[in-house]
């Protein structure tokens, strides 16, 4: 696409109301889902009784405070892991977006209007693609 297509289309679509409407449900859906993974937390083990806190109540204070930290620690690292991965594939995601884009203005108009109203036209083009993507 040239840069004046890019600028009118950019313009039109930020016009649309359904597009609007729709970006604006995705995105309060997508936000909802992170601050629910953002806000989970581990119920941790209790180890009191596994002390006599009368007289071990430091080496309580200090395993426990080990124990959570370790725990903590743990799914701190799997979280970075978690969003690190779907960071990559965001990413990998945009560029295959592109990707089809390119594919997209190559059909024919007989091919692009069957691309678009027959889901199993579409995903057959998508996976052709997704192959051609993936091996480049």
């Amino acid at each position: 696409m040239n840069d004046d297509f890019n600028e009118l289309y950019n313009m039109l679509i930020k016009e649309r109301k359904d597009v609007s409407e729709v970006k604006d449900k995705f995105m309060d859906d997508y936000s909802l889902k992170v601050t629910e993974l953002r806000t989970l937390y581990p119920k941790y083990p209790s180890i009191k009784s596994e002390y006599d806190l009368d007289t071990e109540f430091d080496k309580f204070r200090i395993d426990n405070i080990f124990l959570r930290n370790y725990i903590d620690n743990d799914l701190l690292d799997f979280k970075i892991s978690i969003l690190e991965n779907l960071l990559n594939d965001l990413y990998k995601e945009r560029n295959f977006k592109d990707f089809i884009i390119a594919k997209e203005e190559m059909l024919s108009k007989e091919e692009y209007l069957n691309y678009i109203d027959n889901n199993d036209i579409n995903i057959e083009y998508k996976l052709k693609w997704l192959k051609e993507f993936n091996d480049k």
